[in-house]
């Protein structure tokens, strides 16, 4: 049964509306062709769940999949690379949500994925007719190549219940399983298979994120992405440019950016001022910030804490 299909604006419109995915964005970009961030449909079979979402802006993604449910994320072919938990991973990657795993993610503009979540009834079902032995939860691969033989005729499958022209039975879902666990389960597949060298703008773009995660952004540049990723200027600001669609300054400026808009958005409503959140993440020129902030988010900081100081008298 579908629940929701939806064209969205807003980005915490969406967000409210995305039911049992606990999540949270922060724009990093929005496509300027045009004013829609994102689709998501949703759809219920018999205890399991099938999603698509298709985003038209660069993400800071963080929150938890369906409680309860392991969660099968399979990538549209047109998707440049994903960085996820800690995988920089390409299009013919299937990730695996461990139950209560968190979702942690960073997106391009080209974010176009389905996912299946189901219960660990239904995997060991799965397992069994494959006559496979069901892992425990924690030794289970969270990333999985899977050949296009087999991908390709379950994206087309996924497809067909996004568009509507099929209603997904609890067979189906079956049948999808069947066709991924020998990849996920098989001998080959408790680790993700070893890997061609990776080219140099892919690795300069793993080793960069790793590093935002681990420092303080507010005293990193992209000498010190350069630096930690061992490329030249020109091939770090390729790799950001055919990823994200900017460079990497503006990149660390939007996650900064985006991380005082997530701030703002949680701070106390009597007590939090915009200029000490600002200077806890490195912005001391009020009047030019005012400006990127608007450009990126729409709104002023003020008009940030303002929504969430209503949203919290309201509910009291």
């Amino acid at each position: 049964m579908r629940v929701l299909d939806a064209e969205f604006d807003d980005l915490e419109r969406m967000r409210e509306c995305v039911g049992a995915w606990n999540l949270e964005f922060q724009p990093l970009s929005i496509a300027a062709s045009t004013p829609r961030v994102g689709r998501v449909v949703q759809s219920n079979v018999n205890g399991s769940m099938l999603a698509h979402a298709r985003f038209r802006a660069c993400l800071d993604q963080a929150g938890a999949p369906p409680p309860g449910l392991v969660t099968f994320a399979v990538q549209e072919t047109g998707m440049r690379g994903l960085w996820w938990r800690g995988h920089d991973v390409d299009a013919d990657t299937v990730l695996a949500f461990p139950v209560g795993g968190e979702l942690r993610s960073l997106s391009g503009a080209d974010f176009d994925i389905h996912t299946l979540s189901v219960s660990e009834e239904s995997l060991g079902n799965a397992a069994v007719a494959l006559e496979l032995e069901l892992p425990k939860i924690g030794a289970r691969p969270e990333v999985f190549p899977v050949p296009a033989a087999i991908l390709d005729p379950i994206r087309w499958r996924l497809r067909s219940f996004r568009d509507g022209l099929a209603v997904a039975r609890p067979d189906d879902i079956a049948e999808i399983l069947i066709a991924l666990l020998p990849n996920w389960l098989g001998r080959e597949s408790h680790a993700l298979r070893p890997q061609p060298a990776p080219r140099a703008r892919r690795r300069a773009i793993r080793m960069s994120l790793e590093l935002m995660e681990s420092r303080d952004l507010t005293a990193l540049g992209p000498a010190a992405l350069r630096a930690h990723s061992k490329v030249s200027e020109r091939t770090l600001e390729y790799a950001f440019r055919e990823r994200f669609g900017m460079t990497p300054a503006a990149f660390i400026k939007a996650r900064r950016l985006a991380a005082v808009r997530s701030e703002l958005s949680r701070a106390s409503p009597d007590k939090a001022q915009v200029s000490d959140i600002l200077a806890e993440f490195g912005f001391w020129h009020f009047g030019q910030f005012a400006r990127d902030y608007r450009q990126a988010f729409g709104e002023r900081p003020s008009d940030t804490l303002k929504r969430h100081r209503v949203a919290h008298m309201a509910s009291e």
